[in-house]
């Protein structure tokens, strides 16, 4: 699906990989990514998914999964922060 940043600034985990978003943005999160958003500190994030029909559904992680995302010091910082 896409998402479209329509306001403030922030960052996006997506996958292994972490980015940083601001108004005007769009991006793409590919089918069964991982992914979640977060505004900078004292911003705020305003964000619309658009979505097909044939979403994926929503799962949540395995507390393996959890671990591996979290030995990259990155990312685990940048969950821990959410």
């Amino acid at each position: 699906h896409m998402v479209m940043i329509f306001r403030g600034k922030g960052q996006v985990l997506l996958g292994d990989e972490i980015h940083d978003v601001e108004t005007g943005d769009f991006i793409e999160i590919p089918g069964k990514t991982i992914h979640q958003f977060r505004a900078n500190k004292g911003d705020y994030i305003g964000f619309l998914c658009l979505v097909n029909q044939d979403r994926d559904k929503v799962k949540l992680l395995s507390p393996e999964e959890m671990e591996m995302l979290r030995a990259n010091p990155k990312i685990k910082e940048f969950l821990e922060s959410c």
